[in-house]
């Protein structure tokens, strides 16, 4: 059995219509001292570049700009460059289960927006376990409200007992991602995913060219000719890429 790490983010908003995709998606390895020590060090020529007083640097997809965009190609490149780590995310297009006058299927509010959330983060977990793996858990901290009835890590943990799951979960935390430099990777990666997505299924009328171009590096990157040609991984084992049904 190995002992490995997954590091969990999300991208969009999963309530409504305004934002048609949403998606989870995380990074596995077994140790992340290489790949975290090659972020590190990305990141120190940015912040050697800033001026003085500037807030903390932080890797995302939403603060992509043309200035930072070879940053992020480099901090791509990272995850792409070290053997050991695999990607794995599952997008969920709301559009898809548009009723008659266009209004998302919003069957799953009886369980809470939150717990859909936690739903879709479970199945990711499962869709990338495998039976001689023990994963811990390190979940972006995406708001949890005050009154959930259930909480992330306990939510997560049952996942040892789900016969889905492959794995054994040994650990479950939740932590933000400024503190966690493999959280934002992730981030980057599946930010990357969910636009390219979104631009093939003509879902922004004026794409961001530079949030476009990353989308674009980490697609060639991935072995994949378009976003939407099937599951990732029939391209690249280590970036599976797989749409959910809502």
């Amino acid at each position: 059995m190995r002992n490995l790490f997954m590091f969990i983010d999300e991208s969009g908003v999963i309530g409504g219509v305004s934002q048609p995709l949403f998606a989870v998606g995380g990074i596995k390895l077994q140790d992340p001292a290489g790949l975290t020590d090659e972020v590190h060090a990305i990141r120190d020529r940015i912040v050697g570049r800033q001026r003085r007083g500037a807030p903390a640097f932080e890797f995302k997809f939403s603060s992509l700009t043309r200035s930072n965009l070879s940053a992020h190609v480099a901090l791509a490149d990272s995850f792409f460059d070290c053997p050991q780590a695999a990607f794995g995310a599952l997008i969920l297009d709301k559009r898809r289960s548009a009723g008659p006058r266009g209004q998302a299927d919003e069957s799953h509010r009886s369980h809470g927006v939150w717990q859909r959330h936690l739903d879709l983060v479970a199945r990711l977990v499962c869709h990338l376990s495998r039976a001689d793996e023990n994963l811990c858990l390190l979940v972006d901290d995406f708001g949890q409200p005050r009154f959930a009835a259930v909480d992330a890590e306990h939510a997560l943990s049952a996942l040892d007992r789900d016969p889905r799951c492959a794995a054994r979960i040994f650990g479950v935390c939740r932590i933000e991602s400024h503190a966690a430099v493999l959280i934002q990777i992730a981030d980057v990666l599946l930010g990357a995913v969910r636009h390219g997505w979104a631009v093939e299924r003509d879902y922004l009328e004026s794409p961001d060219t530079v949030k476009l171009a990353l989308s674009r590096h980490v697609r060639s990157r991935s072995g994949r000719p378009a976003w939407l040609s099937g599951s990732t991984a029939r391209f690249n084992e280590r970036f599976a890429v797989d749409e959910v049904e809502p």
